[in-house]
């Protein structure tokens, strides 16, 4: 990964609605024979209401974009102190 693909990521991840991002199970609709269907749904909060709201039938995609706001932001961090103990280093 590149300087300018960090950045870039870094960037998108900034301009992100701010504020924890939450999945919780709900009502998907109805199934064509009229039987409920559930799932999990998530919300993108930002003040003073909720900017996105989405639903998936697999709850793992639904837990995998509700933590991208935390994670992603993480995961940048910890490559730039990686990259800062490797240039220190003399890699």
């Amino acid at each position: 990964m590149t300087e300018e693909q960090l950045r870039q990521i870094e960037e998108r991840a900034a301009k992100a609605t701010a504020g924890a991002w939450t999945v919780y199970p709900r009502s998907i609709g109805n199934k064509e024979d009229g039987e409920e269907q559930s799932g999990l749904g998530f919300d993108i909060t930002g003040p003073p209401e909720p900017q996105l709201r989405g639903q998936f039938s697999r709850g793992a995609d639904a837990s995998f974009i509700a933590h991208a706001r935390t994670d992603i932001p993480a995961l940048i961090a910890e490559v730039r102190r990686l990259w800062a103990m490797a240039t220190k280093a003399g890699y």
